[in-house]
């Protein structure tokens, strides 16, 4: 060992022997000016392992490398990380977590251990599980169009989830009012769905009853406002690009001119 070790060692041998005496740590921290933090660092373990510098401790690797067949013993005995490494510090507090963990992974690879268990006590598959998965965007487009989802898959989807059938009930009904252009199928969509027990789809109907006679009017007449609101729209954009920057007059010109 080094001076500073052999200096470090007098230390970490003074302070336990004084924890050993029954000294509590505020006046071990007084008598030997050192911090609670190395009191807890020191306060267990063998002093000639403690003493070593961490520097020295990883590039040799021997603190751990003691302890590895008892590792790999209780790893197969499907002990976890935590509870290995809980049992070493009761005698050596010199083996950290992170260092230790990254053996345990070595070890585990090195030896084809599989230690990972789940409540019951069944081991893991480590092989990943092959999944199929379904967005919420996906469902909706077949519900409009017919595709983006598999027959196959939709039919699983609507007996695990029942809004699902009743959402795909609730846009067919919606087109058919379009498709059909009667107004008295408005009327039967509102009264079906204003007391609906999903609370997006109530407040959509609802919606549509407090402006019935615009919407009875978009359902029937041929007219839309599908270049009003493009251009609004447009508008509304060059407004918002030009915010703080310029006044009326540059305004009207990008949008008599398009610039």
């Amino acid at each position: 060992m080094t001076a500073a070790e052999n200096d470090r060692k007098a230390r970490i041998c003074e302070m336990q022997d004084l924890l050993n005496q029954g000294y509590p740590a505020s006046s071990i921290k007084n008598l030997l000016g050192v911090t609670y933090n190395t009191i807890r660092r020191y306060k267990a373990g063998d002093p000639d392992l403690l003493c070593r510098f961490p520097e020295k401790q990883s590039s040799s690797g021997s603190l751990i490398d003691r302890y590895k067949e008892f590792i790999i013993d209780s790893l197969n005995k499907k002990m976890t990380f935590a509870s290995i490494l809980s049992e070493i510090n009761k005698t050596d507090s010199s083996v950290k977590k992170t260092a230790f963990r990254d053996y345990c992974y070595k070890l585990r690879a090195e030896y084809e251990i599989n230690n990972r268990v789940n409540t019951a006590g069944i081991e893991w598959n480590s092989k990943p599980i092959e999944a199929r998965y379904i967005k919420r965007k996906d469902i909706l487009r077949y519900f409009w169009t017919g595709k983006g989802v598999s027959d196959e898959d939709y039919k699983i989807i609507i007996e695990k989830y029942e809004v699902v059938r009743y959402l795909e009930n609730f846009i067919y009904d919606f087109k058919s009012v379009f498709e059909e252009k009667k107004k008295v199928m408005l009327t039967g969509f509102v009264e079906i769905y204003e007391d609906s027990i999903y609370s997006k789809v109530k407040s959509f109907a609802n919606g549509l009853l407090m402006d019935i006679d615009a919407v009875a009017n978009s359902v029937e007449l041929p007219y839309s406002n599908g270049f009003i609101e493009g251009n609004n729209n447009r508008l509304k954009m060059i407004k918002r690009m030009m915010y703080g920057r310029a006044k009326m007059p540059l305004l009207r010109t990008k949008i008599l001119y398009g610039c």
